[in-house]
């Protein structure tokens, strides 16, 4: 009779193990929890300090305004004085200066 041992296969799949899994969930958690406070100040004015790797013209730039609405990935604000709007990315996005207006 041939007797074998069992063994117990280890997960050889090729994905992120459970700590890097872990440690996105806490990334997207503290992402979702920023853009739900900036999505709840809007209407205040704020200044947006961004960088553009890559980049011979502007390297970092600085965006003023009022913010108009957000999104998953984005930031709509309204300059005042002349009423343009600009499209941010989270990406590109170092900080944020806010002036929060209370009631």
């Amino acid at each position: 009779m041939n007797k074998t041992k069992w063994r117990r296969k280890k997960n050889r799949c090729n994905g992120p193990s459970r700590y890097q899994r872990e440690g996105q969930h806490v990334r997207s958690k503290q992402h979702m929890g920023f853009r739900r406070w900036l999505a709840s100040i809007k209407g205040n004015e704020a200044t947006f300090y961004m960088t553009y790797p890559n980049n011979a013209e502007w390297n970092a730039k600085v965006f003023k305004g009022v913010i108009v609405s957000t999104g998953r990935d984005r930031i709509v604000i309204q300059e005042e004085a002349t009423g343009k709007q600009f499209l941010l990315l989270y990406r590109n996005l170092d900080y944020v200066e806010i002036d929060i207006l209370f009631d």
